[in-house]
């Protein structure tokens, strides 16, 4: 073997065929150009790619952020009560039936 590739069963016998970079001017220019258009293809399509993941986070964070937002809104309207919302400023109206049993006199200061 004299080092050139033969291809299978031998075939491209005598014509100096070696892969790597064709010696046709043509050919480097329009391989030149192909590579560096799938370049810019592959950086394009990574910059979508980051862009869909900025976008994602950007639009995650905002609603963690409404949502933590809301919860202490919450947290601060419904008092001291452990957030059940019970207190007096829960805006709640229990509506009930009472009878009165029996009416105290106030008393009198004794001072």
């Amino acid at each position: 073997m004299n080092g050139r590739y033969q291809g299978p069963g031998g075939g491209f016998r005598g014509l100096g065929f070696t892969p790597g970079t064709p010696q046709n001017p043509f050919l480097q220019v329009l391989y030149f150009l192909v590579g560096g258009l799938l370049l810019i293809g592959a950086v394009l399509m990574g910059a979508v790619i980051l862009a869909f993941v900025f976008g994602f986070v950007l639009i995650f964070g905002i609603v963690f952020w409404i949502r933590l937002w809301w919860l202490r809104r919450k947290f601060e309207r419904s008092g001291d009560d452990g957030g059940q919302g019970q207190g007096p400023r829960s805006g709640k109206t229990i509506e009930v039936e009472y009878t009165v049993v029996e009416e105290r006199k106030p008393r009198e200061s004794e001072d």
